[in-house]
């Protein structure tokens, strides 16, 4: 979500030009540590490896097993994991993660609609108090 925030500021039309995607804050590989990328790599890998096509991609990530099965809820709380971890690394504190999720108009009424309250947020700000990846 925050770099999602960030792009929406600098991209004016269709297209991400180069000059556009060398202005966005993307965190560099060495700015993660040990726990940072087990943690972010086990939640990708059950997020993108869901068929056995995509095997060579589980090996490449150290990992032999069955394709995860679709969990529309896991899914989810994954997601939400990721978010709470990039907003941490980023350094955005509360306050600003309450902006960052209101210029997500569409998400917030949608999910309002749905569930009775903004279910993303909610989740992702548990997922931020309760984490510790430092």
């Amino acid at each position: 979500m925050v770099l999602d925030f960030v792009s929406r500021q600098k991209i004016g039309g269709n297209h991400l030009n180069n000059y556009i995607l060398k202005q966005l804050p993307i965190i560099p590989p060495d700015k993660y540590n040990d726990k940072q990328i087990s943690l972010i790599k086990k939640l990708l890998l059950e997020l993108t490896y869901t068929a056995y096509d995509l095997k060579d991609y589980a090996n490449y990530l150290d990992y032999s097993g069955e394709p995860f099965t679709w969990d529309t809820k896991k899914r989810l709380e994954n997601q939400c994991m990721l978010d709470a971890i990039y907003f941490q690394l980023y350094g955005i504190t509360k306050d600003e993660m309450n902006y960052i999720f209101e210029t997500f108009p569409g998400l917030k009424k949608r999910e309002i609609n749905i569930y009775g309250y903004y279910r993303t947020k909610e989740t992702i700000l548990k997922y931020y108090d309760e984490l510790d990846i430092s």
